[in-house]
């Protein structure tokens, strides 16, 4: 599987002319610089990729393939199938929030890349991956033949180029494609226990609809197999795939159903005050309404809203238990805009203290203008009639 492989990486200005090619076959390597006449020095590559059976790089798909295909649609390099080292990496390492070639050479921050030390960097990710997904197969066979399930179209990506190679891969690992039903068993499998089982089949049911959606699948049971505060799905895997965001909320956040037993337990706003502050019950008002429940309740339901509460009435704590539960859930980063100062930094220290975490900071620098915006807007709001 690693053997005849061609590294590339094309360097190019804003409007997209190449400018600097670089590649590495076997051993040896390929460099244009300062090009004038684009189809030449693609030509040439074409000639050195000669004996090529796949083509390897880092964010290729969306970048450097289709300005090739551009300039020079009959590259034969261009029917290699293609091994994207970018869409491996969040299944390799999805601990990993950030998935950038990490280029050592460059001493500088703003200087020069190097399009062959790019080829050269983007084979030794490779290696490491292969090395993740082989130890990965040793400990879980299940993944990586779902994997190669969900990789097993070429209807995403870029329609010219898919990610035969990233398929070819996990076949050659996993020994095989399991069926629809077999991956469907998988899936379950692996997620159940970890994600809610409404989400879980509504999720499946999406994907399998649209044959274009099925290597969200891959990303998504990566992501659910660490997923927590510490993890967050990479930035460029979101916008890839716009609605993977979408498809993780209802894995990971309340279906309202009474008969979930995993939203019961896991998205439970009473439970969640006994983890995180010890209490039993929610405060109610004199009228015996209880809007602190009520309103956490809203938000664990993706309800958006707005609670006005009277003094004392524990305002804080219907966000800064939506908030630590997004964090666990999902990572996601809640952002809670305080006039006060003195105030901002007192719920921070208090919250890190009871929750025995770091997880909260404050930023008492927030421009004023934006408060004085957002006050007017609540004037508004509280000055309707409902």
């Amino acid at each position: 599987m690693v053997r005849n492989i061609l590294s590339i990486d094309f360097e190019s200005v804003p409007n997209g002319d190449i400018y600097h090619i670089g590649a590495v076959f076997k051993d040896k390597t390929f460099e244009r610089t300062d090009i004038t006449n684009l189809k030449i020095a693609l030509t040439d590559l074409s000639a050195f990729s000669k004996g090529a059976d796949y083509i390897l790089g880092h964010n290729i798909v969306n970048h450097d393939l289709p300005a090739a295909e551009n300039a020079l649609p009959q590259a034969c390099f261009l029917n290699l199938p293609v091994i994207d080292t970018l869409f491996l990496s969040p299944l390799a390492f999805p601990e990993n929030p950030y998935h950038k070639l990490v280029k050592n050479y460059k001493l500088i921050k703003n200087s020069k890349n190097d399009p062959v030390a790019d080829a050269v960097l983007a084979r030794a990710v490779f290696k490491d991956q292969m090395a993740a997904f082989s130890d990965l197969n040793k400990r879980e066979p299940s993944l990586v033949a779902f994997y190669a399930f969900a990789f097993d179209t070429m209807g995403f990506g870029n329609q010219r180029f898919g990610l035969k190679g990233v398929l070819d891969l996990f076949c050659f690992l996993a020994g095989n494609i399991p069926d629809t039903e077999a991956a469907k068993s998988i899936f379950h499998d692996l997620a159940r226990e970890k994600v809610c089982e409404t989400g879980l089949e509504e999720v499946w049911e999406d994907c399998m609809g649209h044959t274009k959606k099925r290597p969200m699948l891959a990303y998504v049971l990566s992501w659910i197999m660490v997923s927590g505060g510490n993890s967050i799905l990479p930035p460029w895997v979101r916008h890839e795939f716009p609605e993977i965001h979408g498809m993780i909320r209802k894995l990971k956040f309340s279906c309202s159903n009474k008969t979930c037993l995993h939203c019961r337990e896991h998205n439970d706003s009473q439970r969640l005050l006994k983890k995180y502050f010890g209490f039993e019950t929610y405060r109610t008002l004199a009228d015996g309404r209880p809007l602190q429940k009520q309103i956490i309740d809203s938000t664990l339901n993706g309800s958006p809203l707005l609670g006005i509460l009277p003094t004392g009435g524990g305002k804080s704590i219907c966000y800064q238990i939506p908030a630590l539960h997004r964090h666990e859930r999902l990572g996601e980063l809640t952002i809670v805009i305080s006039p006060l100062k003195a105030l901002m930094k007192d719920q921070v220290d208090n919250l890190n203290r009871i929750t025995g975490t770091e997880t909260a900071a404050a930023d008492p620098a927030t421009p004023l203008p934006l408060w004085g915006h957002l006050r007017q807007q609540l004037k508004k709001m509280s000055s309707r009639r409902f």
